[in-house]
């Protein structure tokens, strides 16, 4: 069996260790890039399980992915790897947008401002590819609410368990959660911008 959600490590080593009282192997395969890296076949895959499992399933995985990651045999440690990549794929959306919307509550041009940290030091892949969905207004939810609610929870739920402080994380989570309340759920992960005292629509 081959898991590539997103799940709470825990979840899957306990699943890795039912399955295998029943004699059957489980590849915990987590990925990163999306629908679009999944049909151009250019996902990242954080694999971890047992060397022989891997090795039946890995073309299956080699035809959907450009870059593949054993990260060890222990159940879950995939998982882990992936929780740890949202800690910062979720937070970056959040600074994206409470950045730009001070932008605009400034009188700063988001655009210009946009365009200038892509050219600096402050720039970053998520600023780059979130950021120019909001400065066109395009809120088509590639990324959903929901989505990163259920991410970053995932993170605060590790760390309560490591005994870790996440603070960054958690206030993070804490927006995502009161948008998901609000009813914008299904919208865009930007449409957090909804949230702050700025004037959006002009």
């Amino acid at each position: 069996m081959v898991s590539t959600s997103t799940l709470p490590p825990s979840y899957i080593a306990s699943c890795a260790a039912r399955l295998g009282e029943l004699g059957i192997g489980m590849v915990d395969s987590p990925v990163s890039g999306g629908e679009k890296g999944a049909a151009g076949g250019t996902l990242t895959l954080m694999l971890s399980g047992r060397k022989s499992d891997i090795e039946k399933v890995r073309p299956a995985l080699d035809a959907v992915s450009k870059k593949v990651f054993d990260v060890g045999e222990d159940p879950g440690m995939g998982s882990k790897m992936k929780v740890l990549h949202q800690h910062l794929a979720s937070t970056h959306i959040a600074l994206t947008v409470e950045a730009l919307g001070m932008c605009r509550k400034s009188g700063v041009d988001p655009k210009l401002f946009y365009e200038i940290v892509t050219h600096s030091a402050g720039n970053s892949f998520l600023f780059e590819y979130f950021g120019k969905f909001l400065v066109d207004n395009d809120f088509f939810p590639y990324s959903s609410i929901n989505t990163s609610e259920k991410d970053l929870r995932l993170v605060v739920e590790l760390a309560r368990e490591l005994d870790y402080p996440a603070e960054i994380a958690t206030k993070a989570y804490e927006q995502f959660l009161h948008a998901k309340e609000k009813g914008l759920g299904k919208e865009s992960s930007i449409a957090t911008i909804q949230l702050f005292p700025v004037d959006w629509t002009h």
